[in-house]
């Protein structure tokens, strides 16, 4: 598949805690890890913005607990403290480069150039949904033309047992009920974690479509054992629908499930950016597979 919609670089400067960051050899799944306040949301925002500029007055509730005016509270402080200039996120992969420069406003505290960002971007919560509003998602994406199949294709391809998924209305309101080959349909809620999460993820982008999707603390409120068979999911989904992934994670459970479940994959289409504290800034690094296994292997904390 052709992989001109990913960006394989991000370069920030003077955006949050950010002096100076690049990052090199971003794949189409990747995940963020590293110590409390190392940056890893901050870079997600600094890839909202990237993606779509005009996303920034939602910006302030998309990833973080705010409160408060938002141009004094949150927006102001997009720009590094003690920065002399203008903050800059910029994507890029071989000949497309889109640079975004962010500003500070004394209105509404941040002051955001009329740039064309990369594409749609998706900010997927880390919270479980609640049955009633799942069957919301799911809903929207299948009435898109092929979406039912699509998300029942990619559920069967990561748990063989999945024939379907549907909608039922009853007297106790609308629930999602899935085909599992057992003598009726069960409801979703009964089905597990695991496949939970998943309807909740793929119904996403499946009907946002967007070009990027952003998943903070992927491995929030599910069971360790269920981690392998998340992933396999959105690695289908990410290439069925040439969507890229960003996640981030606290968990060497949830990196270890990632590292097996794409090295049953050709391509190995998964990088890992670790990002750590150093004085003047959050830094980072980009591993590929061989160094991803050699960091499990080596029993070294990406954390």
């Amino acid at each position: 598949m052709e992989r001109i919609d990913l960006f394989t670089t991000i370069e920030i400067t003077d955006f949050r805690g950010f002096r100076q960051l690049k990052l090199e050899g971003l794949q189409r799944v990747n995940l963020v890890v590293g110590l409390n306040n190392a940056g890893k949301t901050g870079l997600l925002e600094a890839v909202v913005l990237a993606c779509d500029p005009n996303k920034w007055p939602a910006l302030p509730g998309l990833l973080r607990s705010t409160s408060g005016n938002p141009g004094s509270r949150f927006l102001r402080w997009l720009v590094r403290d003690g920065a002399t200039g203008e903050a800059e996120v910029c994507v890029a992969s071989g000949g497309r480069r889109v640079v975004v420069k962010i500003g500070r406003d004394t209105h509404q505290g941040v002051a955001i150039a009329d740039t064309k960002g990369w594409g749609a971007c998706q900010v997927i919560s880390v919270q479980m949904r609640k049955p009633e509003e799942l069957v919301h998602v799911y809903a929207r994406a299948a009435r898109l033309q092929s979406g039912e199949e699509q998300i029942q294709a990619l559920l069967h391809a990561v748990d063989g047992r999945v024939k379907k998924v549907r909608v039922d209305v009853g007297d106790d309101g609308s629930h999602l009920l899935v085909d599992l080959g057992l003598s009726e349909m069960i409801p979703l809620s009964q089905a597990g974690q695991g496949l939970n999460r998943l309807v909740a993820i793929l119904s996403e982008i499946i009907g946002e479509k967007p070009q990027v999707c952003l998943l903070d603390e992927v491995e929030n409120g599910l069971h360790y054992s269920v981690y392998e068979e998340v992933w396999t999911g959105i690695a289908e989904a990410a290439t069925l629908m040439n969507v890229q992934v960003i996640a981030t994670t606290h968990s060497r459970e949830c990196l270890e499930a990632a590292h097996r479940a794409f090295s049953r994959r050709d391509p190995y289409d998964l990088s890992v950016v670790q990002l750590f504290r150093v004085e003047g800034g959050p830094q980072g690094r980009v591993l590929d597979k061989k160094l991803i296994a050699a960091a499990l292997a080596g029993d070294i904390d990406l954390r």
